[in-house]
């Protein structure tokens, strides 16, 4: 087999699988089921992939690796810039957040999939997968955590943890849902604009960041 034909079907061997787990869920979708949607055999998974777990981590590495990329390379560009300044919070937030919200909004080949499977990571979590997807976000959060850190410096640590989550959060639920915004406000939001969308969620957690600490009560 040509490197060029193993290319191919391994390529459709992930399209095949990112469009069943979208529609049917991780649960949901069986190698059989992949197998007749790329119209391959079963031996070429197993070739590929080995697994249906290792399927679904080739999947999600297809369409997050990139995202993650641009993240450390913008935090690392903004460190040089800085030289031996402050990182100011508003920069650090926009290098975390855009490159998501922009392969999310952007029509690009696979961006609704990316959102619809970041929903499914949240609605059928396993073990498995939150270790998979711990180790792949681990260089992403510890640079980030310790950007955050040196910034908002004067946050006790049960404050800093607690925003770091609920920023993850608001990021996350952003994400996977861009019809309520339009709903909640009667169309006075353009989750169209991806500038807009940016800048709010920057604004709000931002504000959250640097709020008064709780005191840890």
């Amino acid at each position: 087999m040509s490197e060029s034909s193993t290319t191919d079907t391994k390529t459709s061997i992930l399209d095949a699988a990112e469009m069943l787990f979208v529609e049917k869920g991780f649960d949901g979708t069986s190698l059989r089921s992949v197998v007749a949607k790329a119209d391959v055999n079963i031996a070429a998974v197993h070739y590929h992939f080995g697994s249906k777990e290792s399927l679904i981590q080739a999947v999600l590495a297809r369409r997050l690796e990139p995202i993650n990329r641009e993240r450390l390379e913008r935090l690392a560009a903004l460190r040089e810039s800085n030289g031996k300044g402050e990182l100011q919070l508003e920069d650090v937030l926009r290098a975390l957040f855009e490159p998501a919200l922009r392969l999310a909004g952007g029509g690009e080949p696979g961006s609704n999939n990316i959102v619809r499977l970041i929903g499914r990571i949240f609605s059928e979590p396993s073990h498995a997968l939150q270790l998979f997807l711990k180790d792949r976000f681990r260089d992403v959060f510890e640079n980030y955590t310790s950007a955050f850190r040196e910034i908002l410096t004067e946050l006790p640590d049960l404050d800093f943890y607690w925003r770091i989550h609920f920023m993850l959060g608001a990021m996350c639920h952003t994400l996977c849902d861009r019809e309520r915004p339009v709903i909640l406000s009667g169309g006075v939001c353009d989750v169209e604009s991806q500038h807009e969308v940016l800048e709010q969620l920057v604004a709000f957690v931002a504000g959250g960041l640097r709020a008064q600490s709780t005191g840890g009560k």
